[in-house]
């Protein structure tokens, strides 16, 4: 039974939401301030937290900061619901950490399915990718997010391991995997010998990854990747007594070989006055991205859109 906790200080509205839901078979938990959710949060797992904004105490925004900030809430989804709804409020909303906005007044259907949808999401809540070590997709969003609200620079890097789909075509489920958490070994060791003390990492599935790090590191740390990466995969080929076939697809690309599993990376970089949001940054990577497919495959192509 999901249990969801309801954040708001009208207490009609309240009782009516948590009729709803416990209708539908949710266990529903009220708090008519922020500083009560917290400290209900303190000992207790929700799966869900359906908040105001405008609430006593501690307000939504700086509740949602909180949980994110928090190893132990910050993967919870958070439905932000507002008579405040103009563009800039529900920017400003999911750019605290929310993960979808709810105008008041609303239809009591409509609140359900956005709790319906956030609620599907939540096999992907884990914040370690047991096949990598390395954040999952939700966690290093959530990080991403904090290191936003501090106000400093930092530079975001999305890395694509090429054909990972082939790899598994030709060697199995076990070979792929084999190769990711050595991929993500190699991540870390590079940032390890850069001495990045901010450093953090995250699998987004597949062969996608993303690298957080300062902004004087990225460019050392892209370079010092695909160098190491490179010299990996000669004995990683060669443990699987594929050395020959990888040696010849490197001298005719496109002929039958094996997977060269090269890594395609692209930069942006977040700057301290910059008041983008986590989907902003992916937004502009995936614009990167677009424009990386016209690149060489040796280029590390940055978003020269941020100056």
């Amino acid at each position: 039974m999901p249990k969801i906790l309801l954040v708001d200080d009208d207490k009609d509205l309240l009782v009516r939401i948590a009729s709803k839901l416990q209708y539908l078979g949710h266990e529903c938990r009220a708090e008519l301030t922020g500083t009560g959710a917290l400290e209900f949060l303190k000992d207790r797992e929700v799966d869900i937290i359906v908040l105001d904004v405008m609430i006593p105490g501690v307000s939504g925004f700086e509740l949602c900061r909180r949980l994110r900030r928090n190893s132990a809430t910050a993967a919870i989804p958070v439905l932000f619901v507002s008579s405040m709804s103009s563009e800039e409020e529900v920017g400003h909303a999911l750019g605290q950490g929310g993960d979808d906005f709810l105008a008041k007044p609303f239809h009591m259907d409509d609140l359900v399915r956005r709790i319906d949808r956030l609620l599907a999401s939540r096999p992907s809540l884990e914040l370690v990718d047991k096949v990598t070590g390395l954040h999952t997709s939700k966690a290093i969003k959530v990080e991403i997010q904090n290191r936003i609200l501090e106000k400093r620079p930092f530079s975001l890097a999305y890395i694509q391991v090429e054909d990972v789909a082939g790899l598994v075509k030709e060697f199995g489920a076990e070979t792929r995997d084999r190769v990711l958490r050595h991929f993500a070994r190699a991540m870390s060791q590079c940032a390890e010998k850069l001495e990045s003390p901010r450093f953090a990492a995250g699998h987004m599935g597949g062969g996608h990854f993303v690298a957080l790090i300062e902004e004087d590191h990225i460019m050392a740390f892209c370079k010092a990747l695909r160098k190491f990466w490179s010299s990996h995969l000669l004995q990683f080929y060669e443990s699987i007594n594929e050395l020959a076939r990888y040696q010849k697809s490197l001298a005719v690309e496109g002929g039958a070989g094996v997977p060269l599993l090269r890594p395609h990376i692209c930069v942006t970089r977040h700057t301290a006055r910059d008041n983008g949001t986590v989907s902003d940054l992916f937004e502009a990577l995936s614009h990167v991205r677009q424009g990386a497919q016209r690149t060489a495959y040796d280029d590390i192509v940055v978003d020269r859109r941020v100056s």
